[in-house]
């Protein structure tokens, strides 16, 4: 069962520059952020590859919005 579209959150994949700024702005490396499968349903509806950093964005029902990133690997 496929589960509706609004309950799915908004993925995108990072460019480099993107990527570099997030790395950055955590002061972590690359390996140091959670991880997402190249089998994922929506990375590969991106066509990301491993090595991409993807950004998720969650709606908080208060109002709020939450952009949590993960680095493609291989799954």
């Amino acid at each position: 069962m496929v589960p509706p579209l609004e309950l799915i959150p908004e993925h995108s994949v990072l460019s480099e520059s993107e990527a570099k700024k997030v790395l950055a702005k955590f002061a972590i490396p690359l390996k140091k952020l959670p991880k997402i499968l190249d089998i994922d349903p929506q990375v590969k509806l991106l066509s990301a590859k491993a090595g991409d950093i993807i950004a998720i964005s969650r709606k908080d029902p208060t109002g709020g919005k939450y952009t949590y990133y993960r680095v493609v690997v291989k799954g």
